[in-house]
């Protein structure tokens, strides 16, 4: 799929939700395309994902439209059912189960997925994601894979705030409690965090 086939779809799908969670959709548009097109290789026929921390199961529309995979739930805070059009005019429905991602133990068996995306979900954590990602690696097979993203704490742009007096952090823990980053980490962080609760990582990159 190009990525102009992608960006027509996340914007159809998009133009269904209501206009708070549209401005979200709006401000995140290239992160969620980008993240799907990085997605899409590894995405099988008979391959178990979960998606974690996108309250929307944005994502989890987004990888219908473009393959077979099956992904009619998500983990994340609240439960709730959320509802899309595909393109070929069907209803898709999704479970969010309520989970503290950060807290709790996952409600999920061990060694029941493949795949684990987050995108965009460590940096909200208050306290330390290494329960977050010994979670992950539990549930996933011997082989299985986490894809994760997260704002880069050591971007050229945050150091040239931190020298020049401001945060560094995008959204700093005086702003909205729901979009507050109380840390933002570095790509070798990430690359070290990750290794620490038991991956192997394959590829860290930054875009």
């Amino acid at each position: 799929s190009s990525r102009e086939e992608v960006e027509d779809r996340f914007d159809a799908l998009a133009a269904q939700v209501g206009p708070e969670d549209f401005s979200y959709l709006t401000f995140h548009r290239e992160r969620f395309c980008e993240t799907l097109l990085r997605c899409l290789p590894l995405l099988q026929d008979h391959l178990r994902l979960l998606v974690v921390g996108d309250w929307l199961c944005f994502l989890n529309v987004l990888i219908e439209e473009f393959c077979e995979t099956e992904v009619s739930h998500c983990f994340d805070r609240n439960e709730a059912r959320i509802g899309f059009r595909l393109s070929r005019n069907e209803e898709a429905w999704y479970n969010r189960i309520g989970v503290d991602l950060e807290r709790e133990p996952w409600p999920a068996e061990r060694e029941s997925y493949d795949l684990v995306i987050s995108t965009e979900v460590i940096e909200h954590f208050a306290s330390d994601p290494m329960h977050f990602l010994c979670e992950a690696n539990r549930i996933l097979n011997p082989g299985g894979q986490i894809l994760t993203s997260t704002p880069n704490g050591s971007y050229l742009l945050s150091i040239y705030h931190a020298i020049h007096g401001d945060s560094p952090v995008s959204f700093g823990v005086f702003s909205d409690p729901l979009i507050e980053h109380p840390k933002e980490y570095s790509v070798n962080e990430l690359a070290l965090m990750h290794a620490q609760a038991g991956f192997a990582v394959a590829h860290h990159e930054t875009f």
